[in-house]
Formats: structure tokens, sequence, C-alpha cells
């Protein structure tokens, strides 16, 4: 596949409280070499060419992710669902 080509959408689901993680916070804030780990995974997709909308799937009070989205121009911010499979079908849909 070919993705400056075909309709592609970037959804990454954050909206999880880390439950199994065992810390204090969520996965997605742990500070890794300076950066979260939701900025690495952010960082390496920012570039790749694409068509279609990239979305940042968070809990609905998650202000910390909606302040980070910021620094990604085209990232946009949805509320996520109980599960993840609830917050992956928040993102768009690319069926008709």
């Amino acid at each position: 596949m070919n993705l400056t080509q075909e309709r592609v959408h970037q959804v990454f689901p954050a909206a999880g409280v880390g439950q199994r993680f065992g810390q204090s916070h969520p996965k997605q804030y742990t500070l890794l070499a300076g950066k979260t780990l939701l900025e690495w995974t952010l960082d390496a997709w920012e570039n790749v060419p694409f068509e279609g909308e990239r979305l940042l799937v968070l809990s609905g009070e998650d202000a910390r992710g909606q302040q980070l989205a910021l620094g990604y121009p085209g990232l946009r911010c949805v509320t996520g669902g109980a599960e993840r499979a609830d917050s992956v079908l928040a993102g768009p849909r690319p069926w008709p």
C-alpha cells in the first residue's frame, strides 16, 4: 500500500489510565530520555506522508494530553471510551 495515495487514518489510542502498568500515572506519560512515551510515538509518525486524519484519543478529562497535542499541527483530539476497542472506534470511519 502506498501511504501517499491511499486514504489512511492515524489513530493513537491514549485514553487509558495504566491500570495494569502498576504506576501512579498512565503509561503514555512515562518519561524516557526526556520525553513521554506518547511524544516518542507522535514524533515517529509526525512526518509520515498520508491522506487522512491524525487523531489522539484521550480520556475526557486528560488536560495534559490536550496540551501536548497543541505541539503537533493537524493532530485532533477525540474522547475515548471505557476500553481500548471503544477508544479506537471513536476515531474516523474509513467506510461510507
